[in-house]
């Protein structure tokens, strides 16, 4: 029982920001791509303003996963 609680703490632990981060940054580009696509001057803005957001979330998530990262090395 303890070797098996010693393999577990000796496993690296997987961080989902950065996957979560290029998920959220490619579905902002869809987003962002969408405004040539759309016909009204609302719909455009709407398409800039939301994928600008999803943009600067996937920024936020790799600036986290990175503190984390060095948070953990330390």
């Amino acid at each position: 029982m303890n070797k098996k609680s010693d393999e577990i703490k000796s496993q690296e632990r997987i961080d989902p920001l950065p996957a979560m981060g290029i998920f959220i940054l490619v579905f902002g580009i869809a987003v962002i791509s969408a405004i040539f696509f759309t016909d009204t001057f609302k719909g455009k803005i709407t398409n800039f303003i939301a994928g600008l957001t999803l943009l600067c979330c996937a920024g936020i998530a790799f600036l986290m996963a990175r503190r984390n990262k060095k948070k953990n090395k330390v």
